[in-house]
Formats: structure tokens, sequence, C-alpha cells
């Protein structure tokens, strides 16, 4: 899949283990606002999410959390890169 130039792999629900939610990379690092547009909780799958930006550029949120309002879940966006793999049980 292809969003505006960010490369991006999703794993949709149904497959087997660690593919059992939705896991995304993208490559570069680049987690641009624009990605907030499309982005679901892997856990409840709501959408929109909330972004809190701790450090940005003119390109990219650099650090921050992508929160789930709906079930309270936390995703940390280190070094450009978000990880939308659902917390361990």
């Amino acid at each position: 899949m292809n969003v505006s130039g960010i490369n991006c792999w999703l794993f949709m629900p149904g497959m087997k283990g660690l593919l059992s939610a939705w896991a995304m990379r993208i490559t570069g690092g680049d987690m641009k606002r624009k990605l907030m547009d499309i982005l679901a909780c892997p856990v409840c799958k709501f959408h929109p999410l909330e972004l809190k930006v701790k450090k940005e550029d003119e390109k990219e949120v650099l650090e921050g959390t992508i929160r789930c309002p709906k079930c309270n879940v936390d995703y940390p966006i280190e070094d450009g890169i978000p990880n939308m793999l659902p917390p361990e049980k």
C-alpha cells in the first residue's frame, strides 16, 4: 500500500500469531500527520485516533503518542516510527 509516498504494510485481523492485529511498518521513519486520516486502533478498530506530539520537524512527527480514546491504549512514536502493535496481555 502506498499512501502519499509512504510505504505501509498492514496485516489484517484473522491472521495467526503476531499478525492477529494490525501491524504497521513505515519505511524511512516517516510518521506524517496525514497518516492519522487512515490509522485505526489495532485493538478495537476505532477511528479517528488522537495524536500527541512531543517533537517534530517540518516533515514528520519524531516523538509522541498515538492514543485510542475508546480503549485508552497508547502507541508510542519514537525516532519518527509509530509502534502500532497491540499491547501484550
